[in-house]
């Protein structure tokens, strides 16, 4: 949150955790204003954002990659590893689940 800049686009994967760490005073989070989702759903909507010239935040756990088609978590995957950089990594594996956040940035 500390190298943010206003007008950055935040989106994570569990956007209403998000959205309790950037905007504490939203009492609603399953309608996060501050952080967009990042899922299966909306997996090529990066793809189309990436064409604007602003800094893009993603907040991903790599288990949830597990859920989305494969070509989708692919293209998704190598968008991280080819354009943008890693962050800062938060690992956290409990008994069978990964459960780490990894943080991207695409300047």
């Amino acid at each position: 949150m500390n190298q943010r800049h206003d007008g950055d686009l935040v989106l994570g994967m569990d956007a209403s955790v998000g959205e309790y760490y950037l905007s504490p005073r939203n009492v609603d989070l399953r309608h996060p204003l501050q952080i967009g989702w990042l899922d299966y759903y909306r997996a090529r909507d990066a793809e189309t954002w990436s064409r604007y010239p602003r800094r893009a935040w993603y907040v991903v756990n790599p288990e949830e990659f597990l859920d989305w088609r494969t070509e989708d978590a692919d293209a998704f995957q190598r968008m991280l590893r080819e354009e943008c950089r890693l962050v800062k990594a938060y690992p956290l594996y409990v008994e069978s689940r990964d459960l780490s956040v990894w943080v991207y940035l695409r300047e």
